[in-house]
C-alpha cells in the first residue's frame, strides 16, 4: 500500500508540474507577444515607416504604451506631412526668386543644394 501511494503522489506532482509549466508558458506568451509587437513596430518606426500602428488586445499597462506609440507615430506623421508642404512652398517660392538670383548663381545653387537635401532627409520617411 505505501508504494501505491508513493507512486501516486509521484504522478499527481508531475501532472502538477506540468499543469504550472504550461500555465507559465501561456503567460510568458501573454507578456511576450505584445512585447515583441512593440519593438517591431518600435523598429519599423526608427527605420522611417510612419504608417504603422500598434494592435494589442490586452488591456493593460502593454496597451497604454501601444497607445502612446501610436500617438507618437501620429504626431510624427503630421510633422513630416507639414515639412513636405514647406518644402515644396519653398519650392514655388524660390522659382520667381530664381530670376532674382541669376546674377549670383553661387547663392542658387546654395538654396538648390538645401532643398536638395531636405528633399532627400523627407524621403526616408514612409508617412
Amino acid at each position: 500500500l505505501l508504494p501505491a501511494l508513493g507512486l501516486i503522489a509521484l504522478v499527481v506532482s508531475g501532472l502538477v508540474t506540468v499543469a504550472a509549466a504550461v500555465r507559465l508558458l501561456l503567460f510568458s506568451h501573454k507578456i511576450a507577444g505584445p512585447l515583441y509587437r512593440l519593438e517591431t513596430t518600435a523598429k519599423q518606426v526608427e527605420a522611417g515607416d510612419l504608417s504603422l500602428r500598434v494592435r494589442l488586445r490586452s488591456q493593460d499597462e502593454l496597451q497604454d504604451v501601444a497607445v502612446a506609440m501610436d500617438h507618437m507615430v501620429s504626431e510624427l506623421r503630421s510633422r513630416m506631412q507639414k515639412i513636405k508642404y514647406e518644402i515644396t512652398r519653398l519650392g514655388s517660392l524660390s522659382q520667381p526668386a530664381a530670376r532674382d538670383l541669376q546674377a549670383r548663381p553661387e547663392l542658387y545653387e546654395v538654396l538648390g543644394d538645401i532643398q536638395h537635401k531636405l528633399e532627400e532627409q523627407v524621403r526616408q520617411f514612409r508617412v
